[in-house]
C-alpha cells in the first residue's frame, strides 16, 4: 500500500474517532480521554476525494481546500458521520475549470469569496446577479441599481458585495440601494465595503451586530436607520461614509468598537443612548465637526470629554434641540422654518437654512429634516404650551 494511501486511511480513522466521541459513545469516550492529545493533532485535517477538510472539537466539518484541477465537486453532507457545516474562505478561488458544484443543505456558513473566479460562479451570476446558496447571499458583485434581497435569506456572506482584492465591481459603483429582509440575521464583514454608489439601505430588524467594515467607504450614503435590537457596531463598520451628516443610535446599542465611524468627515451630530457602555479607540477619528448628543452622566458624555468632542445634553435647556430660528426658545416660528425648509426641498429648491439650523431641525437625528421632525416639533411645542414639561429624551422614546 502506498504512503499516500496510508496517510488518507490514518486521517479517516482519526476523524472517525472524533465523530464517534461526539456521538455520545460513553464506553469509548473513557479510552479517548487518555489519548486525546495524540488524536487532536491527527484528527484536525483529512481529505475526501479532491477536498481537504478539518474536524472541529465538536465534530463538525469545514471544507478548507480543493484540488485546483477539478471540473466538478460534490460536497458530502457528512464525512465519517460528522456533518459538513462550513466552507472556508476562498476554498475554490483557484479552481479555474470548476463548472459544477453540489453543496448539501447541511452547510450553513460560507466564507468570503469561496467561489471567486470560477466558471461556476460566472454562470450563476449570468442567471441572477444575486447568487444565493442555502439561504446565504454568497455573491452580489454584478448587482446594479436597486437590489432587493429575497425573503428567506438568513445570511449575507463576508465580502458578498465587495472584492477582497479591492477590485472595482459593478455593485461598487452602480448599485444604488439595497433592501434587506427581516429574515436576515447576519451581515458579514466587509459585505458592502466600497459600494460608493449606494444611497439607500433598509436593514433587517433582526440584525444585532454590524460587522467589521460592513459599510466601509459607502461614501454616497446620506443616512441609515439602525434597528432597535442592534447591540454592537464593530470596528470600521461605517468608517469613511462621508455622506452621513447625522445619526441616531438605537436604545438597544451597548458597544461601539474602534474607528466605527472614523473619517465620516461630514458627520455633524450623533445621538448616543444611555445604553452604550463601551466605546473603542477613536470611534469618531477625523469627524472634526461632530457634536455628540446624549445625556448628562452617560458613558457618551465621558467619552466626548476624553476625546475633546463637543457634547450636547438633550435634557438641558442650553441645547435647545429644535431651536431652528436660533432665538433661544422653541415656538411656532421654529415649526414654520422647518416646514418651509421641507417644502422647498420637496420641489427641488434650496432649503435656505444654515447647517446649524438644519442640525437643530433634525430632531430624530436621522440625517434628514422631514415630516417626522415637524411632528416632534409640533408635539413638543404643544406639550409645553399646555404646561407639560416633557424633555426631548422622554418625547423621543415614545
Amino acid at each position: 500500500m502506498s504512503m499516500k494511501l496510508w496517510k488518507k486511511l490514518a486521517a479517516a480513522i482519526a476523524a472517525g474517532a472524533v465523530c464517534l466521541g461526539c456521538a455520545g459513545m460513553s464506553g469509548f469516550s473513557g479510552v479517548l480521554q487518555n489519548v486525546q492529545p495524540v488524536l487532536s493533532a491527527s484528527a484536525a485535517t483529512g481529505t475526501y476525494e479532491s477536498l481537504t477538510y478539518s474536524v472541529s472539537s465538536s465534530g463538525t466539518v469545514t471544507i478548507t481546500d480543493c484540488d485546483t484541477a477539478v471540473t466538478a465537486v460534490e460536497i458530502p453532507a457528512e464525512i465519517d458521520g460528522c456533518p459538513v457545516t462550513s466552507i472556508k474562505d476562498a476554498v475554490f478561488r483557484g479552481c479555474s475549470k470548476l463548472t459544477d458544484i453540489t453543496i448539501p443543505e447541511s452547510v450553513t456558513y460560507i466564507g468570503k469569496e469561496a467561489f471567486s473566479f470560477t466558471p461556476w460562479l460566472k454562470a450563476r451570476q449570468a442567471e441572477n446577479p444575486l447568487v444565493i446558496v442555502n439561504h446565504i447571499v454568497v455573491d452580489g458583485q454584478t448587482c446594479t441599481g436597486d437590489v432587493v434581497i429575497p425573503d428567506g435569506v438568513t445570511d449575507i456572506a463576508n465580502y458578498a458585495f465587495s472584492s477582497d482584492f479591492g477590485l472595482v465591481t459593478a455593485c461598487s459603483t452602480q448599485m444604488t440601494s439595497v433592501t434587506i429582509p427581516d429574515s436576515v440575521t447576519r451581515i458579514g464583514s466587509s459585505a458592502f465595503s466600497g459600494c460608493k454608489g449606494l444611497r439607500r439601505v433598509k436593514l433587517s430588524k433582526n440584525i444585532t451586530t454590524i460587522e467589521v467594515a460592513a459599510f466601509y467607504q459607502c461614501s454616497s450614503l446620506p443616512e441609515i436607520v439602525l434597528p432597535e435590537g442592534l447591540t454592537t457596531i464593530r470596528s470600521n463598520a461605517f468608517s469613511s461614509c462621508t455622506g452621513l451628516t447625522g445619526l441616531r443610535l438605537p436604545d438597544s446599542l451597548t458597544k461601539m468598537e474602534n474607528w466605527a465611524f472614523a473619517s465620516c468627515t461630514n458627520l455633524t451630530r450623533i445621538t448616543i443612548p444611555d445604553s452604550v457602555t463601551s466605546m473603542g479607540q477613536s470611534v469618531f477619528s477625523e469627524c472634526d465637526g461632530l457634536t455628540i448628543r446624549g445625556y448628562a452622566g452617560s458613558f457618551a458624555q465621558k467619552y466626548a470629554a476624553n476625546y475633546d468632542i463637543p457634547f450636547a445634553d438633550l435634557n438641558s435647556t442650553d441645547t435647545l434641540l429644535g431651536d431652528v430660528d436660533e432665538n433661544g426658545t422653541l415656538d411656532s416660528t421654529d415649526i414654520f422654518y422647518a416646514m418651509y425648509y421641507v417644502a422647498n426641498i420637496a420641489v427641488g429648491n434650496a432649503g435656505e437654512l444654515t447647517p446649524q439650523q438644519i442640525a437643530a431641525a433634525d430632531i430624530d437625528c436621522d440625517g434628514a429634516v422631514d415630516a417626522s421632525d415637524i411632528f416632534y416639533l409640533m408635539y413638543y411645542v404643544a406639550l409645553h404650551g399646555a404646561g407639560i414639561r416633557q424633555t426631548w429624551s422622554e418625547l423621543l422614546e415614545k
